[in-house]
C-alpha cells in the first residue's frame, strides 16, 4: 500500500506536465505599424478590414518561413533559420504600398507564436537522463552516493530504494519532455 501511495504521488508532477496545453489563439486580432489585423490560424489569411491576404508555411523552433499571398496574386516571402537575421523577397509584380506592407503581416502571424528561436543544449537532458537510468539500474549505489557514505554499514530501507527508482523513472520522463520541448 505504501509503495501504490508513494508511486501515484511521484507520477502527479509527470501527469500535471501533460495537462499543460500550448495551444495558441486560432483568430486574434493585433495592432501593428499599418493598422490592426485580423488572424485566422486556422484558414492561414489575415485581414486588415478591406483587403484578405493568405500565408503559407510556419514557425518552429529553428525559425519561420513565411510566404504571403495578396489578392493581386503577387506574393511576399520571409524566413529566418535563427530567429534574429531574416530574409525577405517577393515577387516581380509586388508593388510597395498598395497593400499593407508584408513586415507588418509577418509580425502579425508571428505574435501568438512562441518564440524560442534558439538552439538548445541537450546536455542538461542528456545528463537528468543519464542520473534516471542509473537511479533505476541501481537504486543502492545512488541511495550509497546521497546517504550511505554518511554511515557506517548501514544498508537502503526497500522504501528508499523504491523512492530512487520511482525518482529515477520520473527523471527520465522529464529528460525526454525538456528534450523535445
Amino acid at each position: 500500500m505504501k509503495k501504490l501511495l508513494l508511486l501515484l504521488l511521484c507520477a502527479l508532477p509527470a501527469l500535471s506536465l501533460c495537462a499543460c496545453s500550448s495551444e495558441h489563439a486560432t483568430v486574434y486580432t493585433v495592432a501593428t505599424s499599418d493598422g490592426p489585423l485580423t488572424v485566422d490560424n486556422e484558414h492561414n489569411t489575415i485581414s486588415d478590414g478591406e483587403n484578405t491576404y493568405t500565408y503559407s508555411g510556419g514557425y518552429g523552433t529553428a525559425g519561420y518561413d513565411l510566404e504571403i499571398t495578396y489578392p493581386d496574386g503577387s506574393t511576399w516571402s520571409e524566413a529566418s533559420t535563427d530567429g534574429i537575421s531574416h530574409t525577405i523577397s517577393f515577387s516581380d509584380d509586388y508593388v510597395h504600398g498598395k497593400y499593407t506592407d508584408g513586415d507588418a503581416i509577418v509580425e502579425a502571424i508571428l505574435h501568438e507564436t512562441p518564440r524560442e528561436m534558439k538552439w538548445k543544449n541537450p546536455l542538461p537532458s542528456l545528463l537528468l537522463l543519464g542520473i534516471g537510468i542509473l537511479s533505476i539500474a541501481s537504486p543502492r549505489s545512488v541511495w550509497y552516493l546521497s546517504y550511505g557514505w554518511h554511515y557506517k554499514d548501514a544498508e537502503p530501507s526497500d522504501l528508499a530504494l523504491f523512492a530512487n527508482r520511482a525518482g529515477g523513472a520520473l527523471a527520465v520522463v522529464l529528460a525526454v519532455i525538456i528534450f523535445f520541448m
